[in-house]
């Protein structure tokens, strides 16, 4: 079992969100450049895939995030080759701070070797089927599925079949050129950004009527993401609109599971699916509690309709 060092850095106050924790946003975005990184050593850098004329494009993803990573801290991630096969492989990687013994997240990854032009996969080459046998390793339990898994249904398609299971439009936006890359398709960390930047919406649409109540409780009770999966169907360019339809899908003691699809804004086709898990903890502690009780009648009052 091997692990290549991808991606070393720290966490910036900046990408610390209001429960005082990284946002969502920039582990994927650390990890993604750590992605480029194995690629890299894979024999799929960005001049080799120039010279291809192909692009490596991610499929789905699983993530989990175990720790917190506050303001200040180190920051390293290691990833290995799970699975390759014809031109789809799957990557592992772990961070974790330098100085701890536990990880703060995993992610597996499922990325396909496609032509640039025609969309076509291509196979792998002897070569990169030679280094991504170097680089061989396993998940481990702690990077295993726990709530998610790639084989959960993911609903609503469409935005209309969105809006028709009951999922409420929680971020409408627009691609910038800061948020795209050299081919001006959408960085794989801006989907999970643009349903972060829903969530807090998507609460104050369940609870309307309840606000008073609910941001006198936020003051000492936040909420953290601790598990998400991705189906990536269709990769956004620069200047497309996008919108973000979200709901509640189950309710637990003191987790629940939210449903997400990001669709272009114009046509209502989706672009990504994915489903979330999360908790209620006190920011003081920083221990989880019991889902508020307001929180809870907004989310059973939305929950997915299936038929």
């Amino acid at each position: 079992m091997t692990r290549e060092l991808c991606y070393r850095g720290a966490v910036n106050t900046w990408e610390c969100d209001e429960m005082g924790h990284m946002n969502v946003k920039f582990y994927l975005g650390k990890a993604h450049q750590g992605l480029v990184n194995v690629g890299a050593l894979l024999g799929l850098g960005p001049q080799a895939l120039d010279a291809m004329g192909a692009e490596l494009v991610l499929e789905a993803q699983h993530i989990r995030f175990l720790r917190e990573m506050r303001a200040g801290a180190d920051l390293s991630i290691e990833a290995g080759v799970v699975e390759i096969s014809g031109g789809v492989l799957t990557i592992f990687q772990e961070a974790l701070p330098l100085a701890a013994s536990h990880v703060s997240a995993t992610l597996v990854t499922k990325i396909a070797l496609r032509d640039i032009k025609s969309g076509a996969v291509i196979s792998f080459s002897d070569d990169v089927l030679a280094r991504a046998g170097e680089l061989a390793t396993d998940i481990p339990d702690y990077g295993t599925s726990r709530t998610l898994s790639f084989n959960d249904p993911v609903f609503g398609v469409s935005e209309a079949d969105a809006i028709q299971s009951g999922h409420l439009p929680v971020s409408i936006a627009a691609v910038r050129s800061d948020q795209v890359d050299k081919g001006r398709r959408l960085y794989p960390d801006q989907y999970i950004g643009h349903i972060s930047d829903g969530i807090g919406m998507l609460f104050g649409l369940m609870t309307k009527g309840l606000e008073d109540e609910i941001y006198e409780r936020s003051e000492t009770i936040g909420g953290a993401a601790l598990e998400y999966r991705f189906d990536f169907l269709k990769q956004p360019r620069l200047g497309d609109t996008i919108k973000v339809l979200s709901a509640p899908k189950q309710i637990m003691d003191k987790v629940y599971v939210l449903n997400h699809v990001i669709v272009d804004g114009e046509t209502g086709e989706p672009f990504a699916r994915a489903n979330s898990v999360h908790i209620a903890f006190d920011l003081v502690t920083r221990k989880s509690v019991p889902v508020p009780d307001l929180l809870r009648r907004g989310l059973e009052a939305h929950l997915i309709r299936t038929t």
